[in-house]
């Protein structure tokens, strides 16, 4: 049996979760991703009749992940290798792509599903037995269709699945070992004692995209930063500390990618822990100027190494944004996603529901404190070392429920 999934959209975060989201429901069905003569032929390990899984909407970032590169199919466990030039000069990843795409939308492909088309919240992909009528595969026949095309669009489809088979997800979509050692040495730079935070910019496409609906201003985001940092120091909730907040965030740092500690708030009740750091990632040029009275990092990388640093830090700031979401998921972390307009979290909230993301402020704050208390508050790649029960439970409270 052969799922393809079709991704629509060119954006990486939207790649990867179509990609994660299909994946996960696939090993809910217990049907392993193996080549296809491990399939065909059967072992004890790799039952006959098993899946091959092919992602060809993939191929504009399969160069980045292990196994993928070089791959039309862009599968992890079958490769048709056609070597870089041949993908990239001739473009031959983007031709497969178009052709299977079409011939998927006229039904030759079988069984055809597409999550997300004429639906408000595409949240479950179906099990194999409920798959639409499409080409010769009928609605009488017993089970799936021998190969199932599934159109993947704008949302987070299959929550459960993604929290639930996490490791095998990612073991399916690691990055290359260098994109890894970057994001390693980036968190061996984070200090230690400092709660280190990453802060989302995306300012470029999110001014006219969907209507601007999504895009947060830099006042904003600067504000929410105010927010957190004077919770995290004073032990109070996040709508007690904002208002007292907003004359310190006044201050003006100096110009340069990493301004010095800029020096003690007030203290409050109890013990005060280190002001924290923020790392800024954006698509826009920036300067730690802009963020006044703080002690921020800009991040220089490329689009592929900052969301793999932005993955080993334990929240992360921001619009609604795959991107960000999936540092969250790929590291163990959170989302604080905000909005610059109220309808924009009212059309595009559910997009967040069931991972681990969350739109309320206090949340950021106890998520962080959580994490302190378990000692897993620094920047590190494997923040739960693979127990992904653990990870869930700690989300709970936390993230936005189903």
């Amino acid at each position: 049996m052969i799922t393809m999934v079709m991704g629509d959209g060119v954006r990486l975060g939207n790649k990867l979760y179509a990609r994660a989201a299909v994946h996960a429901w696939c090993i809910e069905e217990r049907e392993k991703h193996y080549s296809l003569k491990a399939a065909s032929r059967g072992t004890r390990d790799r039952p006959r009749g098993a899946l091959t899984f092919i992602d060809p909407g993939f191929h504009p970032y399969a160069q980045h992940y292990v196994g993928l590169r070089g791959n039309l199919l862009a599968s992890p466990d079958h490769s048709l290798g056609v070597g870089e030039f041949v993908m990239d000069r001739c473009r031959a990843g983007r031709l497969f792509w178009w052709l299977t795409r079409g011939a998927g939308r006229f039904g030759l492909l079988g069984g055809k599903l597409s999550p997300g088309r004429g639906e408000p919240m595409p949240r479950m992909l179906p099990p194999s037995g409920e798959w639409p009528v499409a080409g010769t595969h009928s609605a009488r026949s017993a089970g799936p269709p021998r190969t199932r095309w599934v159109m993947m669009r704008f949302g987070i489809a299959n929550p459960v699945g993604l929290m639930k088979h996490r490791g095998e997800v990612l073991r399916g979509l690691q990055p290359l070992p260098e994109i890894v050692e970057d994001a390693r040495r980036f968190a061996a730079e984070q200090p230690a004692d400092r709660i280190v935070i990453g802060v989302h910019v995306r300012h470029t496409d999110y001014r006219e995209r969907l209507g601007g609906h999504l895009f947060v201003p830099l006042e904003r985001t600067v504000e929410a930063m105010g927010e957190l940092r004077a919770a995290l120091m004073r032990g109070t909730s996040l709508s007690s500390a904002a208002e007292g907040n907003r004359d310190e965030n006044r201050r003006v740092g100096p110009e340069k990618d990493r301004s010095p500690h800029p020096g003690p708030l007030p203290e409050g009740e109890g013990a005060k822990p280190a002001e924290p750091r923020f790392v800024i990632f954006s698509d826009e040029k920036r300067s730690a100027s802009e963020f006044p009275g703080f002690d921020v990092e800009i991040s220089r990388g490329n689009g592929m190494q900052d969301l793999y640093r932005m993955s080993t830090l334990p929240l992360v700031i921001g619009p609604l944004s795959s991107f960000s979401l999936w540092a969250a998921y790929h590291g163990g972390g959170l989302a604080w996603h905000l909005t610059g307009r109220p309808e924009g979290m009212e059309l595009y909230g559910w997009f967040l529901k069931g991972m681990p993301a969350t739109t309320r402020a206090e949340n950021a704050a106890r998520w962080v404190n959580r994490l302190r208390e378990m000692n897993l508050i620094g920047a590190m790649p494997d923040r739960w070392g693979g127990n992904d029960a653990r990870y869930r439970g700690a989300l709970d409270g936390i993230a936005e429920p189903l």
